[in-house]
């Protein structure tokens, strides 16, 4: 009996035990979001996101040194005598051979380490470019997450009220045991798909923080919008490729690549050295070869530009057709609630269905918000693929 008892209760003791943890594990879950609530405006996501990435932080200490090893290069390259040297007085002519070697370290390699310093720039303005474009993306989800909070923290408080309204119903036998049981299930629903949004805009929260280097547990109370459509007209698509193939980083790269490449190339035929010099024939031949190709893949670039920009610009002439559209659709939700509301008024319908009718709109409103947002960061690719980039 004694055994019995002990059992029974070391079966209780578990019972609390498993109980305790799970409930500390909730508070836990609870407090790792609940440490810090602030509002946010993606002007000020985008402030941290330049402040804090540790990707600039490295390029901009590259950057630094390509630009002081082009310095020391030009300074060294000012005293370089391609056809002599000085001993004591003395005068040595070098050979042709010599004379070549002798040129490159003057005139090629301060291109070369020019080159070097353009391209870790151009680097990184295009990494600041893509950050900011990638920032862009994280942000309207979690614009979009907190609408969907908003919006299922409406339906779960409508459904709690109906769920109030049919219990005394019920109560007082006008409504049915089954029709109060879907009432019931209505607002179990609703409470979980809130519990869901909310973690979803957790999620949201964590991807934008870990990008502009807040902790990860840092929430959001407020999502700032406050972002309008580009109203400026927009050009041609044939403006945009122009204005590309002038001056995107791929092709820009290719052509400094082959001006290089040709510098190189004439200093090896002046005085004709490659011809008497196997070593220096063989560089002349892959030089050439080089030549040829990367003139090859400047055209195949050039080209993969223009499709890119054609399918880019087509894609933002039809989020305008959306945006108009649902701002239509919009209008006639907003009408459509004062019709509801003229009817409340006359007691021909219901309270619920204006609720339900201003958080359809609510969630609208959301959608065309979100439509603008990705409308400009549209076109703000746009303008960047049609610079030095990135593309898309």
């Amino acid at each position: 009996m004694l055994i019995l008892l002990n059992s029974g209760r070391r079966r209780k003791v578990k019972r609390l035990v498993v109980i305790m943890v799970i409930f500390c594990m909730f508070l836990t879950m609870s407090n790792t979001f609940s440490a810090g609530s602030r509002s946010i405006s993606f002007d000020e996501a985008k402030d941290l996101l330049l402040k804090n990435s540790t990707i600039l932080k490295k390029m901009e200490i590259a950057q630094t040194q390509a630009k002081n090893q082009y310095i020391s290069v030009v300074d060294a390259a000012r005293n370089i005598d391609v056809q002599k040297m000085n001993i004591g007085g003395f005068f040595i002519y070098y050979d042709k051979y010599t004379q070549m070697l002798m040129t490159k370290q003057k005139v090629l390699l301060p291109e070369q380490m020019n080159y070097m310093y353009e391209k870790a720039f151009g680097n990184k303005v295009i990494t600041i470019k893509r950050l900011v474009v990638n920032l862009r993306n994280l942000y309207v989800a979690l614009y979009n997450a907190d609408c969907e909070v908003k919006a299922k923290q409406g339906i779960y408080e409508l459904c709690k009220k109906i769920y109030h309204q049919s219990e005394l119903k019920y109560k007082e036998r006008i409504l049915s045991y089954l029709d109060f049981e879907e009432v019931g299930y209505n607002l179990k629903k609703a409470e979980t798909e809130l519990e869901i949004a909310r973690r979803n805009k957790q999620n949201s929260s964590r991807l934008i923080n870990q990008n502009i280097g807040l902790p990860v547990n840092e929430e959001y109370s407020v999502v700032v919008f406050n972002e309008k459509k580009k109203n400026s007209k927009m050009n041609t698509d044939g403006y945009y490729i122009d204005e590309a193939i002038i001056n995107r980083f791929e092709v820009v790269d290719l052509e400094r690549q082959i001006r290089l490449n040709e510098l190189e190339l004439s200093i090896l035929e002046e005085n004709l050295v490659y011809k008497i010099n196997e070593q220096v024939e063989e560089e002349h031949k892959k030089l050439l070869l080089s030549i040829q190709e990367l003139k090859f893949e400047l055209e195949k670039n050039k080209l993969h530009v223009e499709i890119e920009i054609r399918n880019a610009y087509k894609e933002i002439l039809n989020q305008q057709i959306d945006i108009n559209s649902l701002s239509k659709v919009i209008k006639r939700g907003k009408d459509n609630l004062k019709l509801l509301n003229s009817r409340y008024e006359l007691g021909i319908t219901t309270y619920d269905v204006i609720e339900q009718a201003k958080i359809e709109i609510v969630k609208q409103e959301c959608v065309y918000n979100a439509l603008v947002f990705n409308y400009n960061t549209a076109l703000t690719r746009l303008e960047n693929a049609s610079s030095i980039g990135p593309g898309f």
